[in-house]
């Protein structure tokens, strides 16, 4: 699914959910490896999605070096401002995401 201005981004769902907050996970790879489809994630987001009773977004952000820093923020940006557009609260969450 592809939300704010077509980044690509992954849902979950938990199987009760018992709030309106929507977790919004960046990837690791140091902005530049990995991607929102890697099963290397899929675990710790599901076990987020279960204990916060939330539903989760998992960001397909732009890697460099094909796209420079600061891309990949400006795609998790977007995808925030959509998400939060209902009033929904946001909880930020991801690994090894930073800068090199």
């Amino acid at each position: 699914m592809c939300r704010g201005d077509g980044v690509p981004c992954r849902d979950f769902e938990p199987s009760a959910r018992s709030t309106n907050a929507v977790l919004i996970y960046m990837h690791g790879g140091g902005w530049c490896i990995n991607s929102e489809k890697s099963g290397l994630w899929q675990t710790v987001i599901s076990q987020l999605v279960r204990r916060l009773g939330c539903r989760a977004v998992s960001v397909g952000y732009r890697r460099a070096p094909e796209h420079p820093f600061p891309a990949a923020i400006h795609d998790v940006c977007s995808v925030a401002r959509e998400l939060g557009a209902d009033g929904s609260p946001l909880i930020l969450a991801g690994d090894s995401a930073k800068k090199r």
